[in-house]
């Protein structure tokens, strides 16, 4: 996971990215190293703590399912964390959730509707509707990586077939270049090797053309102002961005542009 600790006006001033060890619970993890690290280097007071999580989470901060997450049954994350640092104020969102948030408050504040697709080791969405987080009844609104566009395709983690996270994610996108390349790569690496490879780029062609009709599909149902995309996809470049762009020109609604960044 990725821990950043910021001060009252948002500056950063601590970021690390630490491996996550699925045999012990979240919270025990995340709890232990605030402890040892952040608290013990004397930043100060520890005022709030907001957990991004790719997960479904409910109204109480409860994590509910996730299909990236190996969530044991007992692992009550917000209980543990809150335990832990009783005087601080403690919040666990969907991440993708928090994503579009960010991207209103320091991006397009214009935006009535703004719609954030967060691509990295799942595929999530999310909406902020005049301000406020869209989460529908329970949390689970804009499920976007299980939104099937193949009925009789490979089956997903969340029992479906067909989601775009089967194609999308990151480890998919990673592990098919490998295959082409029959070795070992870094997922920051596809771009300049789509520069030499016709076999990956034409990959990354069929990607981007999946995540089109994706995305079309949202814009219909949500009809944005704008759709962010973000998170590990953004390292395959500007060209892979105007590949979807090309595609929605094609496929959207007759006079429906929604802009794409």
């Amino acid at each position: 996971f990725r821990l950043r600790l910021f001060s009252l006006c948002f500056e950063e001033i601590f970021y690390e990215k630490v491996k996550y060890d699925a045999s012990l619970p979240l919270s025990s993890s995340l709890t232990a190293f605030l402890k040892e690290n952040v608290l013990a280097d004397g930043y100060g007071q520890l005022l709030g703590i907001a957990v991004g999580a790719p997960a479904i989470v409910d109204e109480n901060f409860n994590i509910v399912s996730s299909t990236v997450l190996d969530i044991k049954e007992n692992d009550f994350v917000y209980k543990e964390i809150k335990s832990a640092f009783p005087t601080a104020e403690v919040v666990i969102c969907n991440n993708s959730s928090l994503l579009a948030y960010a991207e209103k408050e320091f991006g397009d504040k214009s935006a009535r509707c703004l719609v954030s697709v967060d691509i990295s080791d799942g595929v999530g969405a999310a909406a902020v509707l005049d301000g406020i987080p869209f989460k529908g009844s329970g949390g689970m609104a804009l499920e976007f990586g299980h939104l099937s566009i193949d009925i009789k395709g490979e089956k997903c983690r969340c029992g479906s077939r067909g989601c775009i996270e089967t194609v999308a994610n990151k480890f998919a996108i990673l592990k098919k270049c490998q295959d082409i390349l029959k070795k070992e790569i870094l997922f920051e690496e596809i771009a300049d090797f789509a520069k030499e490879n016709g076999e990956i780029r034409e990959h990354l062609n069929y990607v981007a053309y999946a995540l089109s009709f994706a995305i079309n599909n949202l814009i219909n149902i949500m009809d944005p102002d704008a759709v962010i995309i973000c998170g590990d996809i953004i390292a395959l470049g500007e060209d892979f961005l105007n590949l979807i762009r090309d595609n929605l020109k094609e496929i959207a609604l007759l006079g429906k542009i929604v802009p794409i960044s």
